[in-house]
């Protein structure tokens, strides 16, 4: 039998150090490092994937929060944490926390998943009328925006005034010729005392004043939190001369965006172009398009075909609605270019940027995460941090007028659309089945 030799000499270094190593190797992992997460975005109960290094293999040693809310972690190793979102979490930024030691991720985008859709004000016939809920009736309700008091100002464009809202849904005439019969005109001055025709564009800035493009008239309007109405901008000459306030003319203008500069973006969508009216001075210039067609590149020689809505995102980018080109265009901010975000033919897909399909995108709005919102044919249509089109509401094969789920819902020639501060309402304006809808994004 062999017998192992006892060693009763001294144990070498090098197989001490040997053995220190392993032993520091199995207690001290490193400190952890959050490298990647995937998806960024995506609604309940979807699974993340968390990459990095040094989470160990301890579930219980492990914490993720969403935006502030505590997620279940799925699973845990060496390189990647699972974890699914929080129902409800909203977007914001992933928080990882590893045996005590706190990591910072990125933003994640949170996708509602359901919504439903319910009639806000409007009886659904044509004809006008204040009142409250559905006994109100509206002529074409075409753009709105809320102010600072938790009103919601409707441009009514065949009754050619401007409705309010007010937060118990009772609607008034705040300007433009009172109900029962509807007046076109031109006129400042007070309230019901002023004359409109065919106003549609319309925003607020920080101070609860109204601006409104008065499209037959062609003109720019403000309107006063008291209700004075005044012009800024517009001959009444429709063409297409620069120029300050009342001497400079705009063609057909219909729909407009207030930008980072506090400058009024007007779109002409008859001529192709996007008009910029500083404050202050009320000077306008062209700031974008040459003719109706599609062209990307510099401002000033880029082609739209029928600029419907215009939009800022959080990082200042302003977004247009090209109707008749079936894409929404976009300019950084500071930059002197126009490129494409999405859209090629016409059509109705569902897809990532380059393979969506629009049938004709008008109203547009972007919430304080980034997503945006447009109106496209009978259907409301977003697209998320990761740049997938998905439709929200309505049947892109059938118009009608219909309450419920969003693919349960039916919608007739959506215009323009208003999201609300927390961005879980959005406030459609169906002009043709001639109401007010509110689409809730569920959790």
């Amino acid at each position: 039998m062999r017998m192992f030799k006892k060693v009763t000499g001294p144990v070498p270094l090098g197989l001490v150090l040997c053995f220190l190593m392993l032993g520091c190797q199995s207690d001290d992992m490193g400190d952890p490092v959050l490298v990647s997460v995937s998806p960024i975005a995506g609604p309940k109960q979807a699974l993340v994937t968390i990459g990095g290094e040094n989470f160990g293999k301890d579930p219980e040693k492990v914490e993720v929060y969403f935006n502030g809310a505590s997620a279940s972690v799925e699973s845990v190793s060496m390189g990647a944490i699972t974890a699914r979102v929080p129902a409800g979490c909203l977007s914001g930024a992933i928080r990882v926390v590893v045996n005590g030691v706190e990591l910072s991720g990125p933003e994640f985008q949170y996708v509602f998943s359901e919504t439903r859709v319910e009639t806000f004000v409007g009886s659904g016939d044509a004809g006008y009328e204040n009142g409250e809920g559905d006994i109100a009736k509206f002529s074409g309700p075409a753009a709105m925006v809320g102010d600072s008091k938790g009103n919601l100002f409707v441009t009514d464009v065949l009754n050619h005034a401007v409705r309010k809202v007010d937060a118990n849904g009772r609607v008034s005439t705040f300007a433009g010729g009172d109900a029962p019969e509807a007046e076109a005109g031109y006129a400042d001055g007070p309230g019901t005392d002023a004359r409109f025709e065919g106003p549609y564009g319309i925003v607020v800035d920080d101070n609860d004043n109204l601006y409104v493009v008065d499209t037959n008239n062609a003109r720019i309007r403000m309107i006063a939190p008291s209700g004075e109405v005044s012009t800024i901008a517009g001959s009444g000459e429709h063409g297409g001369e620069d120029g300050v306030g009342q001497s400079a003319q705009f063609h057909y203008p219909n729909r407009m965006v207030m930008g980072n500069d506090n400058a009024l973006y007007v779109t002409e969508g008859s001529t192709g172009r996007i008009r910029r009216v500083s404050m202050g001075d009320f000077k306008v210039t062209t700031y974008a398009g040459s003719e109706e067609g599609y062209q990307d590149g510099p401002l000033l020689t880029a082609k739209f075909n029928v600029p419907s809505d215009l939009a800022i995102d959080p990082d200042g980018g302003m977004l247009i609605s090209d109707n008749q080109n079936a894409m929404i265009r976009k300019i950084e901010e500071n930059s002197e270019n126009v490129t494409t975000l999405v859209g090629s033919d016409v059509g109705h897909r569902d897809g990532d940027l380059a393979s969506a399909l629009l049938s004709g995108p008008r109203g547009i709005g972007v919430g304080a995460d980034g997503t945006i919102f447009f109106a496209d044919g009978v259907c409301i249509r977003q697209i998320d941090a990761a740049g997938n089109v998905t439709t929200i509401a309505g049947d892109p094969n059938s118009e009608g007028y219909r309450d419920g789920p969003g693919d349960v819902a039916l919608f007739q020639g959506l215009f323009g659309l208003w999201l609300s501060d927390d961005n879980r309402e959005i406030y459609v304006a169906d002009t043709f089945n001639n109401v007010i809808r509110k689409i809730i994004l569920v959790e």
